[in-house]
């Protein structure tokens, strides 16, 4: 790509590292976040190379990602079992019911073509939704704390 002077790294991350971590997914929210951070740090260090380096932070999408046998088996005999499976559960439910993963590819390709794309790129409604409504509990929270 370099040599190219032309080029679009694309990294699948998560909407999720958009928000303080949650319990039983420290793993995967780890991983994601470092794909976040890496396009942004490679997008600042490739400028003028005409590369460029994009996270896509999608929120629920109905696909067969988390389908029954690909989810992982949990050992009822943990002291952690009863709280891993009702998290599994509830990703396992917002991903049913997510909405149509063309979005997400519709994304991508519109990242691609447009050198105007930001680092990070939230994609889908859920997502939108729930960063603005972060955002303004955050905005909140920080008026609040200046005494404002």
């Amino acid at each position: 790509m370099r040599a190219q002077r032309a080029g679009v790294i694309v990294n699948l991350s998560t909407f999720g590292t958009r928000f303080p971590g949650g319990g039983w997914l420290a793993m995967y929210g780890a991983t994601k976040q470092a794909m976040s951070r890496m396009s942004e740090s490679l997008n600042a260090e490739l400028v003028g190379t005409g590369v460029r380096a994009v996270a896509i932070e999608p929120g629920m999408f109905a696909t067969e990602i988390y389908g029954d046998r690909r989810r992982a088996s949990i050992d009822p005999a943990s002291p952690y079992a009863a709280a891993l499976a009702q998290a599994d559960d509830r990703v396992a439910s917002g991903i049913a019911k997510g909405a149509d993963p063309a979005a997400v590819a519709h994304a991508i390709v519109a990242a691609v073509d447009d050198p105007t794309t930001p680092a990070r790129v939230l994609v889908g409604e859920d997502a939108l939704a729930r960063w603005d409504e972060s955002r303004r509990a955050l905005i909140k929270q920080w008026r609040v704390e200046l005494g404002n």
